[in-house]
């Protein structure tokens, strides 16, 4: 069982990590230590949006090509800290710049530790923040549908799929509606053909398949 105090220690890892990956010109948009209560141990989370247009395992891959340090890397690969790529659109980061605003900035590592901290009527998780930023979304969608729209592979195309479902903008973007229409319908020929396998997706599907609705009645509305 780890203490809920963050010790210096890890708080040093992560500063080495990012200031490493800083130098690469890595991606991270927002990166935390996160005591997680099932675990009892802290986390380290980097939040960067290639995890959330290429996919965290993609990312984490590319994220240990970028760490110079022999020993950071070792560290990383035999979990000698709990480590996580995450995307930059997920609810915890969402939640967390709502409350405290982004903090921070490209290259610059801060440390701003939350513990107690309610919102919304939301427990927060205790955090050793050291930078926390929004994510380009225009980008992220952008980059979805092209690669839902060229990548010939058909697994690669069903995660961006996925992916782009994901993403809670992409509906309110005029621009992309005809675009969004042609997902839907290469989805829901996925859907139909391997529904059983990819219930989630089925399930994103008929969500935003509403979503979908209201935008295109909004847009014709005005």
């Amino acid at each position: 069982m780890a203490s809920q105090q963050l010790v210096a220690e890890r708080q040093e890892f992560g500063k080495q990590i990012l200031e490493q990956l800083d130098d690469q010109d890595f991606d991270v948009l927002s990166a935390m230590w996160v005591y997680s209560e099932d675990f009892e141990d802290w986390m380290l989370i980097l939040a960067t949006q290639s995890a959330a247009i290429n996919g965290t395992k993609h990312t984490f891959i590319e994220m240990l090509k970028n760490l110079r340090s022999d020993d950071l890397r070792k560290k990383i690969q035999t979990q000698h800290y709990r480590f996580a790529i995450y995307d930059p659109c997920d609810t915890l980061f969402t939640v967390l710049i709502q409350m405290f605003g982004p903090i921070g900035k490209k290259d610059e590592i801060g440390g701003v530790f939350s513990s107690g901290n309610i919102f919304n009527g939301m427990l927060l998780p205790t955090a050793y923040i050291y930078r926390l930023m929004e994510p380009d979304r225009d980008l992220i969608v952008k980059a979805l549908l092209e690669k839902m729209e060229n990548t010939k592979d058909q697994y690669d195309k069903l995660n961006a799929v996925d992916a782009l479902l994901d993403q809670s903008v992409w509906e309110q973007h005029r621009d992309n509606l005809e675009k969004a229409g042609k997902l839907f319908n290469y989805a829901e020929q996925i859907v139909q053909k391997e529904g059983i396998a990819y219930p989630a997706l089925s399930r994103k599907l008929d969500n935003y398949r509403k979503s979908l609705e209201q935008a295109t009645s909004k847009r014709n509305a005005s």
